[in-house]
């Protein structure tokens, strides 16, 4: 919480230095055994403004990533990171959660075409995630 509230400050410096200190997602990823997923979208370092209008997390770094699967196996991604001890963890220790923009339920939180799942702290992630919690565990 105190990135966000750094980020949303404007201190994008000072989050990145903290946000840095983290294992970054992707890695986390890796140590879960989780591996059928390319990534869409990373830190952009020049995208202060995401397409929603707001100040984007991907502005900081490990704040916010998204990805698609590689076999279009998405029910079963979704099952797979939900399941994960190692994401649940991950997640909770950040306040993150993981949106799916291909659910139209949850795509009014983003604007993007691709469907991907985005891991952030954003509410509509956490929203998902704990649906995700429900269904899969």
């Amino acid at each position: 919480d105190h990135i966000k509230k750094m980020k949303s400050a404007g201190k994008l410096a000072e989050a990145n230095r903290l946000s840095n200190t983290w294992e970054s997602i992707e890695d986390m990823l890796k140590r879960a055994g989780i591996s059928n997923y390319r990534v869409t979208s990373g830190y952009r370092p020049n995208n202060n403004i995401g397409k929603t209008g707001s100040s984007s997390n991907h502005t900081v770094q490990n704040f916010a990533l998204d990805i698609v699967p590689t076999n279009g196996d998405r029910e079963g991604l979704a099952q797979q990171l939900a399941q994960s001890s190692v994401v649940q963890q991950y997640l909770s220790d950040r306040n993150f959660g993981i949106l799916d923009e291909h659910d139209p339920r949850y795509n009014k939180y983003s604007t993007s075409s691709s469907g991907c799942f985005h891991f952030g702290p954003d509410s509509g992630a956490l929203s998902c995630w704990n649906e995700w919690q429900s269904k899969y565990t």
